[in-house]
Parts: structure tokens; C-alpha cells; sequence
């Protein structure tokens, strides 16, 4: 079978998913990648790799989506996949399938990493709902990571999404303790408090600024490492966020390694995912905090809401709302806790092998 992969990113979490795909389930692959050199990027040797720096998320103004259709539909028609698979197929629904009629002769599947239904202007709620309706006809397969996000879909007349739980790709066995690397920036912690974890980039959907807002009520012990690359909330805005606690904060504001992140995941004791109600889907950090058996806080809406409150994972709290993440964090920071079953049922879900085997059965169907 001849598949053809187009991604909206290279690198971080999106290299690690569709690696796992083209590393696990056989068939012959492409890649197109939304740069201009794609050859450079770690992926299989044998794998054909194509760039449309079009299909940037960052870059996708109508003009750039024309260009990048009238690319891709170029390479369909040269290299006649049996199989289109749109990787984080959450762009498609921003211009209402506009264009894309091409892709009706073909199989397609895209995966949708978000589900974003609360949009403040009531024109442009229509409008998206109208949107992801169209070019769900366009799709053969709409994947989603949960079984809540699938059923958000069927409430608004999309019938055809399938669930394939997005899963932790750390190593949480034993063998994973020898393979972490403390970060230099830690090399003069200890930790004799609890360890409050924000990792992944500052972007402002993840509601960093909230929880630095949130902690300067807490009046019990914590320390807080946030590990991740400094974006739209830059370094002098935590600083003056965090200016009441600065001595309780360790910053790692770069590129965080797959081995320092195993290192900081063990070493703390709450996942702190406070996303703002525009986030609707999975959270890597999150998912990796469970794998490890970690206490999770975050929004109570959304799959982040439904995921903690569903599995009994942590605490929620209402979103946006500082003064009730503060006492919801501090509740959290007096408690001693361990999983139930139902957490440890939702850890058995966040498997590779689950992963892999879900694509697989949608493959090859």
C-alpha cells in the first residue's frame, strides 16, 4: 500500500507520532513536510519526503492553503497514493474545504489533534461548525484521541470519526530511569517540597500565565519548573509573574530532550496543564504525567476536563479562573495520593502498541 503523510510540523511531538507510524505499520511511504528542504529531517531513508512550506500552521493565510492544494494535488496526481493521510488535519477546516474537491477520487484520513467548538464571536461558531461538517465529507476518517472528542463530533452531524487514543511515547518502565539526564538547571535543586511541572512551549492557549497568577496565593510549600521553548509568554513575563515566589521557580526555557523530560516527568509530583476553554484535545504533557503515575490539574471543560475527571486523575478547576485554580493547586499540594483503578485502567490505554494497532485497523480496513 502506497501512503502518502502530510504534517503541519516537524519537529517535537510531531516527529515522534508519525515516526511511530511509518516505524510500526508496513507499507510505502511519503512525506510531505511544511518546509522548503524536507530531505534534512530525521524520518526513514526509505521514505520519499516532500516539501510544501504552505502548510506551515504558522503560515496558512488563504493565499499560502491555495498554494499548498495546488502543490499537494500535483504530487496525488504524480504519485497516486493509495491512502492520503492529512497528520494534524485541524487546518483543513479553517478555509471550509475550499478547493480540496480533488481529494474525492482518493482515500483519505486526517487527524484532528483539536475539537474547538467555544468561539466567542457567534458568526465565526457557525461558520467553523459548518466548515468541519463540509470537509467531513471530503474525508473518509476524521481520528480523534478520545472517545469524548468523538462524540463532540457526532453532535454536530459527523458521523464518521473513529478514536485512537493519543499515547505517551516516554518509557515509563524501569529501563527509562537509566535512559533520563537531570538538566544542568537542576543540578543545585532539591527537592524538599512538592515539584509543580509546566512543560512544553510557553504558547498562550496553555494558560501559563494563569497558573503563575494562581500560585501567588498558594500559601503552602512548592517549587515550580517550567521546562519547555520560551514562545508567545516570554521570560520577563513570568518573572514578573512569579516575582512573590522567584526563590520556588526553577525556568528551563529551550528545547527539552526526550531524557531530561523522562528526568523531570519522575521527579515531580503534579502535571500543571491550565489551558484556556480554546484548547479542546489532547495534552502531550498531560498524557506523559499519567504514564508516570502523576497527579494532573487543569481546566474543567473540554477532553482535558472530561479525561481528569472521568479516570480520577487530579483536580479540576474552572477555566480561566485564577482564584480557583489557587485553591484547587493547594488542595492538591496538601494531599497524599495514589491511583485507583479507574487511572490505572486510562494508564493502560496510553500505549504505543494501542496506538500503532489503532492506525493499523483504520489502515487497513
Amino acid at each position: 500500500m502506497k501512503v502518502l503523510l502530510i504534517d503541519g510540523g516537524v519537529e517535537g511531538h510531531f516527529e515522534v507520532y508519525r515516526n511511530t507510524i511509518i516505524e510500526n505499520i508496513s507499507a510505502e511511504y511519503m512525506l510531505v513536510l511544511p518546509v522548503e528542504d524536507a530531505t534534512k529531517y530525521n524520518t526513514a531513508d526509505n521514505v520519499k519526503k516532500i516539501g510544501i512550506p504552505e502548510f506551515s500552521y504558522q503560515t496558512l493565510s488563504f493565499e499560502n492553503y491555495l498554494i499548498a492544494l495546488k502543490k499537494l494535488k500535483h504530487i496525488v496526481r504524480e504519485e497516486k497514493p493509495d491512502l492520503i493521510h492529512f497528520l494534524a488535519g485541524d487546518y483543513l477546516n479553517l478555509y471550509a474545504g475550499f478547493g480540496m474537491q480533488f481529494l474525492k477520487r482518493y482515500r483519505v484520513i486526517a487527524t484532528y489533534h483539536h475539537v474547538t467548538m467555544d468561539y466567542d464571536r457567534k458568526w465565526y461558531k457557525l461558520f467553523m461548525r459548518l466548515s468541519m461538517l463540509r470537509v467531513s465529507r471530503m474525508l473518509d476518517t476524521i481520528v480523534v484521541h478520545s472517545d469524548y472528542l468523538c462524540s463532540l463530533l457526532g453532535s454536530q452531524g459527523i458521523k464518521n470519526g473513529k478514536v485512537v487514543h493519543y499515547p505517551s511515547f516516554l518509557k515509563a518502565d524501569e529501563s527509562a530511569k537509566k535512559d533520563s539526564v537531570c538538566p544542568p538547571e537542576l543540578n543545585d535543586f532539591n527537592k524538599n517540597t512538592k515539584v509543580i511541572l509546566a512543560l512544553g512551549a510557553t504558547r498562550r492557549d496553555k494558560g501559563l500565565d494563569i497558573l503563575l497568577k494562581a500560585l501567588q496565593s498558594v500559601n503552602c510549600p512548592f517549587h515550580l519548573i517550567i521546562a519547555g521553548k520560551e514562545q508567545d509568554i516570554a521570560t520577563d513575563e513570568i518573572m514578573a509573574l512569579s516575582s512573590n515566589f522567584s526563590r520556588q521557580i526553577t525556568m528551563i526555557m529551550r528545547y527539552i530532550s526526550d531524557s531530561e523530560m523522562r528526568y523531570l516527568i519522575q521527579h515531580c509530583d503534579i502535571v500543571a496543564v491550565p489551558y484556556r476553554r480554546e484548547f479542546n484535545g489532547a495534552s502531550g504533557p498531560m498524557i506523559d504525567g499519567v504514564a508516570y503515575g502523576k497527579w494532573i490539574i487543569g481546566p474543567d471543560c473540554g477532553e482535558i476536563g472530561n479525561t481528569i475527571s472521568k479516570y480520577h486523575l487530579g483536580e479540576v478547576f474552572q477555566a480561566e479562573n485564577v482564584q480557583d485554580l489557587s485553591k484547587k493547586m493547594q488542595k492538591l499540594l496538601l494531599k497524599d495520593y495514589e491511583y485507583d483503578d479507574m487511572a490505572k485502567a486510562y494508564v493502560e490505554k496510553l500505549s504505543r502498541q494501542r496506538f500503532v494497532k489503532g492506525y493499523m485497523m483504520i489502515y487497513f480496513c
